[in-house]
């Protein structure tokens, strides 16, 4: 459906539409080898979850592996119920719990990190008790030359000197060069360091797409994935140390079309999904209930892909992108309250020029807040004349290009990605929709090959990880615009151990990015799923990490 009939984009006056947008859809055919998830299990008991399978339906992640060093963090959920962390997340508010590490420390020097590791805990298909070896085995699986996930990868390369056991239960995670994001990596909240069975591995060699990934320790396991249509766990066979699931099985499917959605879960084909805020009240009214992630973490906004800076010089300075009146343009197009009106039912808060810090982190500027409408605000007469003063017009205009892909982060992103279009093209703008597949997005991203495109990013990420991928060029990446006096800030920010010294230096980098309009900013989402009150009774996850699809054993069956 074409997004200015669907939400009544007219020019650039966004009207928000929230009843219904499509009749009635058919119900969507099962994957296939999948058995359908509306009916109890046969034989269940009567204190038994009314299905055997939980099957959540979500737009497929770019990136498909069964290696974990090649999925990047906002990917990572696709496989994360297998997987434990040292350290974990609780789900009820963000912060650090014990997970298979029982304690951790740094040693007073600053040279390692100290874990004291859990005992007891078991591999799945009969792999055995996780040890120091599996830490060991983990770190060096992730940084092996072949590995591709980005922003983790390079973290631990340039970070961590080795693990060290010293003894079955206790290992040192040797620091090569200082970096206060290092803990966030090694947990939960930032996904990457999965820890895996050595033995497993070493019996079954490096998993492909056709083999299972490599054995952890999570509350459930892995059953089977179809390229490209699903990936199912099954519950552990064993009491699991920390937690047992209500529901036996777990299927993420994929299904991109909302509407494919909605008909799925009306019909009982499925669970839980996301869905676009136009087609929730049709969900809703059909007795299907919404469940927020915990935590507020989740934004959009658009990166901007110019500007690369490698080895202190920038690879490219012909992008108009480069000039800041150019990206002030373009955020001062954009009608917030309309879009938040017509594409999330005006639940969305809007980021005050700085993607990374919310309002209640301690490096949060008031003065962004107070100064955003004069700064970003929307005012079409000014965003053509900052044009025109960067020399484009009608005989020179400005060209661009946004990338069209979902995101399964939140529904309904290429009605979003469709609609700034439209604001840009009101100032003069050439602008156009690149379909470019994901996995050749990802790779020139690497190469730095695309120098004046914009990409609209959903993620949960904790403030360090996201602006390192997407604003530093502390990785060597080309995810988005880089400046040297960012760089030279957050350089600052990774070298300071003592987090009580965070909250200036932030306030530092987001000043600076502030007044580079390094962003174009969105708005802060509540994380939400749908779901069948029939089968499901609850579910606490925090929604903060990115990926945002994480503890997924938390989910409460109805009985």
């Amino acid at each position: 459906m074409n997004v200015m009939k669907r939400f009544g984009i007219s020019g650039i006056a966004v009207a928000a539409v929230l009843s219904a947008a499509c009749s009635a859809p058919q119900a969507a055919n099962p994957a296939p080898g999948a058995p359908s998830g509306g009916t109890p299990a046969q034989g269940a008991a009567p204190s038994a979850p009314k299905v055997n399978r939980l099957i959540m339906g979500v737009e497929a992640p770019s990136t498909e592996s069964n290696q974990l060093r090649n999925i990047g963090q906002t990917t990572m959920w696709q496989i994360a119920p297998m997987y434990e962390y040292l350290i974990a997340v609780k789900p009820d508010d963000g912060s650090f719990i014990p997970g298979l590490a029982t304690e951790w420390s740094v040693k007073p020097d600053g040279s390692a990190i100290n874990f004291k590791l859990r005992k007891g805990v078991q591999f799945h298909k009969d792999f055995g008790e996780m040890t120091a070896k599996d830490v060991v085995f983990s770190e060096q699986d992730l940084t092996r030359d072949d590995a591709t996930a980005g922003y983790q990868v390079q973290l631990a390369k340039q970070s961590i000197a080795s693990v060290d056991v010293v003894n079955d239960y206790e290992v040192n995670i040797v620091i090569k060069q200082k970096n206060s994001d290092l803990l966030n990596m090694i947990s939960q909240a930032q996904g990457g360091f999965e820890i895996m069975s050595k033995a497993s591995f070493d019996k079954n060699g490096d998993p492909n797409m056709t083999t299972p990934p490599v054995a952890g320790t999570g509350p459930y396991q892995y059953k089977s994935r179809a390229q490209g249509q699903n990936f199912v766990f099954e519950r552990v066979p064993y009491k699991h140390w920390s937690t047992t699931p209500d529901f036996p099985e777990f299927e993420f499917r994929w299904m991109k079309e909302a509407s494919t959605r909605l008909a799925a879960l009306l019909t009982g084909e499925i669970h839980m999904t996301s869905l676009p805020n136009d087609l929730q009240p049709q969900a809703i009214t059909a007795g299907n209930k919404i469940v927020v992630g915990k935590v507020k973490a989740l934004r959009t906004y658009v990166s901007i892909w110019c500007c690369f800076i490698k080895g202190g010089q920038y690879t490219d300075t012909s992008s108009p992108l480069h000039d800041v009146r150019v990206r002030t343009a373009l955020s001062k197009a954009i009608d917030r309250t309309a879009m938040n009106k017509a594409f999330f039912a005006g639940k969305g808060e809007t980021i005050w020029g700085v993607n990374f810090l919310p309002e209640n982190h301690p490096g949060f500027n008031p003065q962004w807040k107070a100064n955003f409408e004069k700064e970003y605000g929307y005012d079409v007469a000014a965003a053509k004349q900052l044009l025109a003063d960067a020399g484009f017009g009608p005989n020179n205009p400005l060209k661009a290009s946004i990338f069209s892909h979902p995101l399964a982060q939140y529904a309904g992103a290429q009605d979003v990605q469709e609609a700034l279009t439209q604001y840009w093209r009101a100032i003069g703008v050439n602008i156009e929709l690149s379909t470019m597949d994901q996995t050749a997005m990802q790779t020139a991203s690497r190469e730095c090959k695309l120098t004046n495109n914009l990409d609209v990013i959903g993620t949960s990420g904790a403030p360090l990880g996201p602006y390192g991928y997407y604003n530093s060029s502390f990785i060597g990446n080309c995810g988005g615009y880089q400046n040297a006096e960012t760089d030279a800030i957050y350089r600052k920010l990774l070298d300071e151990l003592d987090v009580s010294k965070h909250g200036s230096l932030f306030k530092d980098l987001g000043d600076a990015s502030y007044k580079l309009h390094a962003n174009i900013p969105l708005f802060w989402l509540p994380a939400e799923v749908v779901v069948s009150p029939k089968v499901i009774a609850d579910w606490v996850w925090p929604g903060s990490i990115s990926g945002t699809w994480t503890h997924i054993e938390n989910i409460k069956a109805v009985k």
